[in-house]
């Protein structure tokens, strides 16, 4: 097997691609086993193979799992290395997005670096040419003189003079040209990695990221046996828990639901006034937050996964974990955020003090999604008290509703910023 190195647009490293001879042989090559298995290599087309492979092995009894397994390690397929991954849990921190992940759930489209905001780029056409790309920019000029060569056909009717603009958008992380309109795939896209020297590939084909406003990125081999230390959260309106282990927590929320979605990112929050009475140079951690339903594309993102400990809460700690998201979800790129134009907080209507929490930061209630949450069996509260009706699939498990409130950048920019700053001034 060698490695090849895949070319994406502007010319840039992708990533490492094993490749294969497209001709297969094999030592034993008058079998008719091998005949068979050289025929469905030739005739399926790799993406199709992968898939069928796949769905194939939810078929499979342990003892021909066991056996496939045996004869794929015969074949130099599956490495020492490979069983290794596969089974281990180390709970690890990616040194490129910055999200904990566990290496036997890498795959090679998890990790998902965005590209900077785009800086738009505009060129002077002077030669003939086709100008299908091109914008008309009116030149007004004092001295006329200074275009001669300008026909009096390149004037319009005020006497200004059109000139043809080529515009392209650069992205400055990896120096990615497109024009304007043109969709952009994410800056990179591929597996988690622990290793800083994987990160940067050829000097700009990957940007490094820091850590978020918000403090870290929770790494749960970090901070998960801090968390379950201090006295946890109410689980009552959540439509998930409650958690008694910190393996619990990790395997539901993290491993189940944050880890597999790259729209999704968990946070620790520290309280940054307790550092001497904590002796951690971070503080004393005092909760969690985070983002989900996050859109690149469509600018907006959900505040969620909320939980404070009873002791840090109704202090200064919620509001400013709260406040610093805003701020980086809201604020432009030029001042350090995302430039998202929406972000969402979601809650059960019976839990006031999360609506008042959002309205208090400014958010705005739009209105009630019904039947919004199936929630596990066997909870008991945070339901919306409504009966199902008789034959539901899910008869056991009550419903939530869910009411939804926003902070758009129109409310950002007029008075939003300001009154999120004032709240977050508080620090006791």
């Amino acid at each position: 097997m060698s490695n090849i190195i895949a070319i994406g647009q502007n010319g840039r490293p992708v990533r490492p691609i094993p490749t294969r001879a497209h001709n297969v042989s094999f030592s034993n090559a008058n079998t008719e086993a091998a005949d068979i298995i050289k025929y469905v290599l030739h005739k399926i087309d790799p993406i199709e193979f992968h898939k069928t492979f796949a769905t194939g092995l939810k078929n499979l009894s342990p003892l021909h799992l066991n056996n496939l397994v045996a004869a794929l390690k015969s074949a130099n397929v599956v490495s020492d290395l490979d069983v290794a991954a596969a089974t281990d849990k180390t709970l690890r921190h990616c040194a490129r997005c910055h999200k904990g992940y566990v290496e036997r759930h890498n795959s090679r489209n998890v990790c998902v670096i965005f590209h900077q905001a785009p800086e738009v780029r505009q060129m002077a056409i002077t030669a003939a040419g086709p100008l299908a790309e091109a914008t008309n920019v009116r030149i007004h000029a004092n001295n006329s003189s200074a275009f001669a060569s300008i026909s009096n056909k390149d004037h319009d009717a005020s006497g200004a003079i059109v000139m043809p603009m080529s515009v392209e958008v650069v992205y400055p992380c990896c120096g990615l040209t497109t024009k304007v309109g043109a969709a952009a795939s994410p800056c990179f896209i591929g597996r988690h990695t622990g290793r800083e020297e994987a990160v940067v590939v050829n000097g700009k084909n990957i940007r490094k990221f820091p850590y978020t406003p918000a403090g870290t990125d929770l790494d749960p081999s970090v901070h998960l046996e801090q968390f379950f230390a201090i006295p946890p959260p109410s689980y009552e309106y959540f439509p998930w828990g409650p958690f008694h282990t910190s393996d619990q927590f990790n395997r539901t929320l993290i491993e189940g639901r944050i880890q597999p979605n790259p729209a999704c990112v968990l946070f620790a929050i520290y309280d940054k006034t307790k550092v001497t009475e904590s002796g951690n140079k971070d503080g004393a951690i005092a909760g969690v937050i985070g983002f989900c339903d996050a859109s690149a594309a469509n600018l907006h993102a959900e505040i969620a996964f909320v939980m404070t400990s009873p002791p840090f809460q109704r202090t200064h700690v919620t509001s400013n974990a709260i406040g610093l998201l805003l701020h980086w979800a809201l604020d432009l790129p030029s001042e350090g955020g995302l430039g998202l134009r929406r972000v969402v907080w979601k809650a059960s209507p019976l839990n006031e003090k999360s609506v008042n929490a959002a309205e208090r930061m400014g958010f705005t209630k739009e209105g009630i999604l019904r039947w919004n949450w199936v929630l596990p069996e066997g909870k008991v509260l945070g339901g919306n008290g409504k009966e199902r009706r008789e034959g539901d699939p899910r008869k056991n498990s009550l419903g939530r509703d869910t009411v939804v409130l926003s902070l758009c950048w129109d409310d950002w920019e007029p008075s939003g910023r300001a009154r999120v700053d004032a709240v977050m001034a508080r620090t006791a």
